[in-house]
């Protein structure tokens, strides 16, 4: 089972996330953040396997993911965005996330990706 944290400012997100990977029966989503701080506490109490994190909410992005995986080394960190700037997605990357999406992409596949990174053992 891959415990997910999801982190995102906007709470129609955070509903659109949490129902679609509870859907999946190897994925469970054990607590949800609406920014950065928020995120990095519950990261403290919960221990998630993994963390979806939005590039541009107050506390996110790139440093979010440094201390997330500071805090638990070998967590998944998969960044979100709703912009596919390549500056973005190379910051995440560099940060230490194991993959970045852009929200509403047509092949979008997050419990895939959660999988899939987590499988790798990548921060």
């Amino acid at each position: 089972m891959i415990r997910v944290l999801l982190a995102d400012d906007d709470p129609d997100v955070l509903t659109a996330l949490s129902d679609l990977l509870s859907a999946e029966v190897d994925i469970s989503v054990i607590g949800s953040a609406g920014d950065g701080p928020a995120a990095l506490e519950l990261a403290r109490t919960l221990r998630p396997d993994a963390a979806v994190v939005d590039v541009r909410m107050p506390g996110g992005g790139p440093s979010l993911v440094r201390a997330l995986a500071d805090l638990i080394p070998g967590i998944c960190v998969v960044g979100l965005s709703a912009q596919s700037q390549e500056t973005s997605r190379q910051a995440m990357l560099h940060a230490g996330a194991s993959a970045y999406l852009v929200k509403g992409d047509r092949g979008l596949d997050l419990a895939a990706t959660l999988r899939c990174a987590s499988a790798s053992g990548r921060t």
